[in-house]
């Protein structure tokens, strides 16, 4: 087993989440998790700050990995733990963590009196100008339209 405890800390909308890996009996792959979401999340990374939000990363802890709602039978992935604290348990892949990523990231700017907006938007003259649409009507395009000369601020899912 590893041993002790590593943080990191992202700056993310203003906000500072604690990402804590807690020891693992799979070694191997905490390792390679935690390489995993580091780069994911490098542009936000900052040095020790006082977090507002922590989210555990530990083996899982219950008796069943598995639950039953109605007809479907789920596999657990996280737990929240108060409103701010929530474990995810290393067996996810990353594509996953990225799905309990945005469901923390909306708990927290919903908690903060924010919430994500799908749109595209950039950056001119020091203003966000965002670009609302259904699918397929343009957004990515405007960006794309735009991006050589203004700063992309966001594609897809924009924090407001």
């Amino acid at each position: 087993m590893n041993k002790g405890t590593s943080s990191y800390f992202f700056k993310i909308a203003g906000m500072v989440l604690e990402f804590r890996f807690h020891e693992s009996i799979f070694i191997l792959h905490r390792e390679k998790f935690i390489e995993n979401v580091i780069f994911n999340l490098k542009n936000f990374s900052i040095s020790k700050k006082n977090p507002l939000h922590i989210i555990h990363f530990v083996d899982f802890r219950e008796p069943s990995i598995f639950y039953r709602e109605n007809e479907f039978i789920y596999l657990k992935a996280c737990r929240k733990i108060d409103s701010n604290n929530r474990e995810i348990y290393y067996h996810v892949n990353l594509g996953e963590f990225n799905l309990l990523f945005r469901d923390a990231i909306e708990d927290i700017l919903a908690k903060e009196g924010g919430f994500l907006l799908h749109a595209s938007s950039v950056c001119i003259n020091h203003k966000a100008y965002v670009f609302l649409g259904n699918s397929g009507a343009g957004k990515t395009t405007i960006l794309n339209l735009l991006k050589d000369e203004y700063h992309p601020l966001g594609d897809d899912l924009n924090i407001i």
